[in-house]
């Protein structure tokens, strides 16, 4: 049994001894009620009889503490007669009573519990302290309070090895939301430090106000280049909400139209930011400034400014930007993403290195399909309770294959059916599949059928085995993983390769890594997040973001009904 059976099994064992506890004495459930209906007579009456202030109660299916009765019933005087009892004023799951009374934003809870002792600094299982919920709320009141108190405005908690959401300081957070208010105000509680300059600089630049960027510039010497906390330039952020007055000023001032942002912010660049905004005034300023039209960024949303605005259907930003670089005589395919396209859905997908022919018979052999409509891009299709794209990038190794409607889940594109046309054709296949419900990600490389990679996070649990992670593979997957060297097994990360050496200490976010590992096969994974429709509706084929330029061919195959 591992260590995990063993904490749930204890768990459940407390949560009926808790139930047991509060049958035997009816003293507990009458104090959770009292409290919450906010009967100071009777919650007063009960303490002083000794019924304990943190003993829960079922209120009704669920166990509640009367201090968590009194929080969510809205009520600051049972919530100081059981302060003065001794109740737990930071105990809470997920979130502490502090955060719980600034969600709400009741001020006469916040400053019971306040008085009572509460930790203020006290952060819930997602990193969010209670003046950073304040401050993320925009709640001016609250935030004072709490800097009254002694919350720290620059404090960041740290985030988990494998989380994806970055934590930032109250005045971070501030700053970049341009919240000018709460910003004076963690200002003058010592917030920000020898980074605050650069950081109003960039919130005055989110905000489109000319006049403070010129003198945060011009008067107070500010880096015209500095960064916020999610590493964005001032002309990143101008750009990005569309400032066009404010990009003009930068640029003319000498701001570096081409430095992007840190890691961050998936390291965006000015263009693809102005390209995202949907301003193609601030486009063409920054082209006619030399804008580097083909870089790419690393991050998440792989592709060029170009790429993104064919993403965001920006047509007259597309068209200005084909037409610049068929003056500069590139290929208007080179702009085609790389990597996956999002990690918000549960998808599977793969990709095989050949022509969309091959693919296509195999595949169509493979699962018995007796449709196979070539040359379908931009054409009318009968969807089927079964059915999928082949397709190709132009100038790219590889064939994707795309689920368009399969109404049961043993019919998505399948790690088994990757690993046969690798064998059949000869080549190499990559599989990538995502959850973001279950939390698992991963992707699977083989040649010629052998797997030769395999990254995947979230299927094993965190305290697993080498042996019980092959098992588990091996079941639900149909995958050896026992013959795949350096087979590494940490913390809910399964890693193992034949062809490279890799320091899986240092893969610290599986969802980059996967993106990075796709983007440096030339491979796009293409993840379709609300579906093309339900069997037999007819629908046109296209990809979002990809079109006629893009793709070189695109096959449509169906098992019949």
């Amino acid at each position: 049994m591992s260590s995990n059976d063993n904490d749930f099994d204890a768990a459940l064992a407390e949560l009926q001894r808790q139930k047991e506890r509060a049958r035997q004495d009816p003293r507990i459930g009458q104090l959770v009620e009292a409290a919450g209906k906010g009967d100071a007579a009777t919650v007063k009456r009960l303490l002083d009889d000794g019924t304990d202030p943190n003993a829960p109660a079922p209120h009704p299916v669920i166990l509640k503490t009367p201090l968590w009765a009194a929080i969510f019933g809205r009520q600051p005087e049972a919530v100081r007669l059981l302060a003065a009892a001794g109740a737990d004023l930071n105990d809470g799951f997920p979130d502490t009573p502090l955060i719980a009374a600034v969600q709400c934003g009741h001020l006469g809870l916040l400053r019971e519990l306040i008085a009572g002792r509460a930790d203020v600094n006290r952060a819930n299982r997602s990193n969010l302290t209670p003046l950073l919920k304040a401050v993320s709320k925009g709640n001016a009141e609250i935030v004072e309070e709490l800097l009254k108190a002694g919350a720290d405005p620059n404090l960041v908690v740290k985030k988990e090895k494998y989380e994806i959401v970055t934590n930032y300081s109250p005045i971070e957070h501030a700053t970049m939301t341009g919240d000018k208010a709460i910003t004076k105000l963690l200002v003058a509680a010592g917030g920000g430090g020898k980074s605050l300059p650069g950081m109003l600089l960039c919130s005055a630049a989110v905000q489109g106000d000319l006049a403070e960027v010129k003198a945060k510039i011009e008067k107070e010497r500010v880096d015209i280049n500095a960064r916020d906390a999610q590493h964005l330039t001032p002309l990143i952020c101008a750009a990005l909400r569309g400032r066009v007055k404010v990009v003009k000023y930068l640029i003319a001032q000498g701001a570096d139209v081409n430095l992007p942002a840190g890691a961050q912010a998936d390291r965006l660049s000015p263009l693809i930011a102005a390209a995202l905004s949907g301003k193609i005034e601030a486009v063409k300023l920054l082209v006619e400034a030399g804008a580097d039209l083909d870089y790419a960024p690393k991050g998440f949303e792989s592709g060029t400014a170009l790429a993104q605005a064919k993403a965001e259907k920006r047509k007259d930003i597309v068209a200005f930007l084909l037409e610049v670089q068929k003056a500069r005589g590139q290929s208007k395919r080179s702009d085609a993403p790389r990597g996956v396209n999002t990690f918000d859905t549960n998808d599977a997908a793969f990709v095989v290195a050949a022509e969309v022919e091959a693919v296509a018979a195999a595949f169509a052999k493979l699962i018995g399909a007796g449709v196979w409509q070539k040359n379908a891009l931009g054409k009318q299709v009968k969807l089927t309770s079964r059915c999928y794209a082949m397709w190709k990038i132009a100038g790219r190794p590889w064939t994707a294959v795309t689920r368009l409607c399969c109404e049961e889940y043993k019919h998505w594109p399948a790690i088994s059916q990757a690993a046969a046309l690798s064998k059949t054709l000869k080549t190499r296949a990559l599989f990538v599949a995502n959850s973001d419900t279950a939390g698992v990600t991963q992707y699977l490389m083989f040649n010629q059928g052998e797997l030769v990679e395999l990254l995947d996070y979230g299927t094993a649990p965190d305290q697993a085995s080498t042996q019980s992670v092959i098992k588990q593979f091996n079941t639900v997957y149909g995958v050896d993983l026992s013959k795949l060297p350096g087979l590494a097994v940490k913390q809910g990360l399964v890693f193992g390769t034949s062809t490279r050496k890799v320091d899986v200490s240092k893969i610290k976010n599986d969802l980059e890594y996967v993106n990075h590992y796709v983007a440096g096969q030339d491979a796009y994974i293409f993840f379709a997040t609300d579906g093309w429709g339900e069997p037999g509706q007819r629908v046109q084929l296209n990809l979002e973001g990809l079109g006629p330029d893009d793709i070189e061919r695109l096959d449509y195959v169906a098992v019949e009904p």
